[in-house]
């Protein structure tokens, strides 16, 4: 009887720890396929979120064609920025890189300046920071 216990705790001790490995490897895997970005040869990475290439719209500000590349040591989010309103808009943006959780990965800031109606400008903004594993990317407008 006395054996019989030991070996059946044995059995359970390794289950348990053959269970715990299995669920570990297939977190491991789901964090693997998470990222949002290839890199090249060369070291670059490029976002290939669709969250962040999809067009937004922020107080009658259009955002189109983003796209977000990490080179030698600094990320680079380029934006297409269209004035949508029959006014003139000075355009500074406070920009939040958004990781898959939802949080914000870092705040940085975009500046295009005047941007008359129906007119489209280009939005470069570069900090030192890899964020080409970000999976979306919003917009405030400064006023």
């Amino acid at each position: 009887m006395k054996k019989t216990t030991i070996i059946l705790s044995i059995i359970a001790v390794i289950a348990a720890v053959i269970i715990t490995v299995n669920i570990f490897k297939k977190d491991s895997k789901d964090k693997e396929t998470s990222k949002n970005y290839i890199e090249n040869k060369d070291g670059t990475k490029v976002n290939t979120s669709e969250d962040i290439k999809k067009d937004k719209e922020v107080e009658g500000i259009k955002i189109q064609k983003q796209s977000l590349i990490y080179s030698n040591g600094s990320s680079k989010l380029i934006s297409n920025i269209t004035n949508t309103t029959s006014e003139t808009k000075t355009v500074s943006f406070k920009i939040f890189f958004i990781d898959e959780t939802g949080q914000v990965i870092i705040e940085a800031l975009g500046y295009v300046g005047n941007v008359m109606p129906g007119e489209t400008r280009q939005l470069d903004s570069e900090i030192t920071t890899d964020v080409s594993n970000a999976k979306d990317v919003k917009y405030e407008v400064i006023k």
